[in-house]
């Protein structure tokens, strides 16, 4: 998709904290049998509750970005590699910036 929009740049973004563990690890998501919809049942139980009860629970979200790269800037026909080097980078930035490993 790069390649066909001119100009176009792509920012890789890491985010962590914007799920609460209490709905990441509740037992009611374990009716689900792969990560992928147990996380989708954990984000729509938060979003619920949190609809339902405003002012309740708060979550403290960690957003980075790295910088954007045109499709150019990129290695050759593969701009995958690249890009997962690029997440895998911010990735190492991100969770230092936690005080993590």
């Amino acid at each position: 998709m790069l390649r066909a929009v001119p100009d176009c740049r792509l920012q890789v973004t890491i985010v962590s904290g914007a799920l609460m563990p209490k709905f990441v690890f509740s037992p009611i998501i374990k009716i689900r049998k792969t990560a992928a919809k147990r996380q989708k049942l954990a984000e729509f139980l938060q979003i619920s509750r949190q609809m339902a009860f405003p002012s309740g629970d708060k979550t403290h979200v960690h957003i980075s970005f790295a910088e954007p790269v045109r499709e150019t800037d990129l290695a050759g026909n593969e701009a995958m590699p690249a890009v997962i080097d690029i997440a895998c980078r911010l990735l190492k930035e991100h969770m230092k910036s936690l005080g993590t490993k």
